[in-house]
């Protein structure tokens, strides 16, 4: 029998010293993490959204990266770990496994089933095959061919060839060839066939390390053909789509020929479409257009991409007039953007209050965020937990304004030190990012990522010119000392176009949402891109929001790109979407 102990029983010494200690433990770890504004050491852990104050006595580097702009309607981009299992699978004797892949499968010994397939006779052995739940079934149903000794395999999917096959017989047999030596796309089609599930896993692993520009066009095709190959395919497919958001911009025409066109104009009209301004984005599209029409004609998704998916309001009077000389565009789209643009400003210049009131509940294309969210990992293995939608969702009546950044040799970033971008101008301020290293208890590393609303010395009137000397692309170093432009507080602006502003926000206040998009680097185990989500927020001058966390911009960039055999340092690149509200 067991009592339970009253309050007034006397605990044993050696006892109560050991609950103490279990005690001390569980304080330790308690704590109130899910009120901490940092991310846990999880991978797959959610970062929490924070404030940070540029002006604390911090080093400051500013940073220049000449590029810009991005589009709306995006669903999540999930970052797809291809980090490899571990290996759980029984022991066997190496022994063993020698003797029964070289007397069994190469000789044929003892065989009691031959298979025909690709003009080849495999002669095998049932209680083998018997692994694969495709001969498993096949022994076991109600075939004419179960009890045979001998089958005839033929294969409708043109992916699935005799090297693949004999490669998959072979693991069977347990041998474990290195997927290095084999088209993993046509051993990934086999695998799914024979419904030998982990081998399709490391299939679709090994193809995602490996996916670069070079290999994409193969892969796209795979995953696009008529054969399709379940939750695989949805994997690859999702990698291949960010990488083109990440690299296409700097892909020619030619090379992106064999991509389809739905797949293309959607990661063009993408907000997680790296491209440096909306004036390139369209030009980009037009030179695909031009391109594929002398070669492909698969057209007609990326012209409804000229329409629908470019943010004209947000581009100069000069840039909307080359356009409409360019006679591509309906021009009542050009002059809804103008009109546009005199309707924002006049919200801008007459407002009092931090809200403008130019949302709506009627559906727009231009959906506001309802909560604070950070989508990372793989949904299926963790899927987002998110907050309750409003009952009456809110839209906005103008397009949110984009652009890009790129930070290199993160390396060798400082501890405790912000590098900026270059700063932009919307809605009557001016806006930039930066990234903010930090290195907490324990030495745990963390990075995060901030937009940054910036206040101009003294407020510059309207129409007065803003510059600065910009420096190189990539550099990062101790605190800069050359006379580059700094806001009300010294801090560095970055490198900021000679454009003249057209008018300022005078509100010390103003609210807007913003999504960061964060695409993984190459050469990385991880394919795909994080998206962090704000409602709107109050931004004061010179207030910054954005997210801190180890997991989320891992950035030792001590990784070699893959395939490419030059050494070069893979860059972080974020894409920002804001909107004043």
């Amino acid at each position: 029998m067991i009592e339970e102990l009253t309050a007034s029983d006397t605990v044993p010494q050696e006892i109560e010293t050991r609950r103490q200690s279990i005690a001390g433990f569980r304080s330790v770890f308690s704590g109130t993490p899910r009120a901490s504004r940092f991310a846990s050491e999880s991978p797959y852990s959610t970062p929490h959204k924070e404030p940070d104050d540029p002006s604390w006595p911090t080093r400051q580097v500013s940073f220049t990266s000449q590029l810009g702009a991005l589009e709306d309607r995006v669903p999540r981009f999930p970052i797809i770990n291809t980090s490899p299992r571990r290996n759980v699978s029984r022991v066997v004797s190496s022994k063993i496994d020698d003797h029964i892949y070289t007397r069994g499968f190469l000789e044929g010994a003892c065989s009691d089933i031959q298979i025909q397939a690709f003009e080849k006779t495999f002669s095998l052995h049932r209680i083998i095959l018997d692994r694969s739940p495709f001969f498993s079934m096949m022994f076991s149903g109600p075939w004419r061919d179960s009890d045979s000794r001998s089958m005839e395999l033929k294969f409708d999917d043109s992916n699935i060839t005799c090297t693949a096959f004999d490669f998959a017989l072979a693991r069977l047999y347990g041998k474990q060839g290195e997927l290095d030596s084999i088209d993993c796309l046509s051993l990934l089609a086999t695998a799914a066939y024979l419904d030998m599930s982990e081998l399709q896993e490391q299939c679709t692993n090994w193809l995602l390390r490996h996916l670069t520009a070079e290999s994409i066009t193969a892969v796209v095709k795979f995953v696009t053909g008529k054969s399709t190959y379940g939750i695989h395919s949805d994997r690859i497919r999702e990698a291949a789509k960010a990488l083109l958001y990440r690299d296409a911009y700097d892909m020619t025409p030619e090379e992106l020929i064999d991509i389809p066109g739905e797949m293309l104009a959607e990661v063009i009209a993408s907000d997680g479409f790296f491209c440096p301004s909306e004036i390139d984005r369209y030009n980009y599209l037009i030179e695909s257009i031009s391109y594929r029409k002398k070669h492909v004609e698969d057209v007609e998704m990326l012209e409804e991409v000229l329409k629908y998916g470019i943010h004209y309001m947000h581009m100069s009077q000069t840039e909307l007039k080359k356009i409409m000389k360019d006679g591509l565009v309906d021009e009542n789209i050009l002059y809804k953007a103008l009109w546009n643009q005199v309707e924002l400003k006049e919200e801008i210049e007459e407002a009092i209050s931090p809200i403008l009131g130019t949302t709506q509940t009627e559906e727009t294309d231009y959906p506001v965020p309802f909560d604070d969210t950070c989508y990372i990992g793989d949904p299926l293995l963790s899927p987002p937990v998110l907050a309750s939608p409003p009952e009456a969702p809110s839209y906005s009546i103008f397009p949110p304004f984009r652009f890009s950044a790129e930070f290199e040799r993160i390396s060798d970033l400082k501890e405790d030190t912000r590098v900026y971008s270059h700063t932009v101008f919307y809605a009557g301020s001016y806006w930039n990012i930066y990234i903010h290293n930090k290195v907490r208890a324990r030495k745990s590393r963390q990075l995060g990522v901030y937009l940054h609303r910036v206040e101009i010395k003294g407020q510059m009137s309207p129409g007065e010119a803003l510059s600065s000397s910009p420096r190189s692309q990539g550099e990062l170093s101790a605190p800069s000392t050359s006379p580059d432009a700094k806001d009300a507080h010294g801090i560095p602006l970055g490198a900021i176009a000679e454009a003249k502003r057209p008018y300022v926000d005078q509100r010390s206040t103003i609210s807007t949402y913003f999504k960061i998009y964060c695409p993984s680097r190459k050469g990385t185990s991880k394919v795909g891109v994080t998206e962090f989500r704000s409602a709107p927020d109050e931004f004061h001058r010179s207030q910054s929001w954005g997210w801190k966390s180890r997991g989320l911009c891992a950035y030792d960039e001590r990784e070699v790109i893959e395939g490419e055999g030059s050494g070069e340092i893979a860059g972080l690149k974020f894409m920002v979407v804001l909107g004043v509200v």
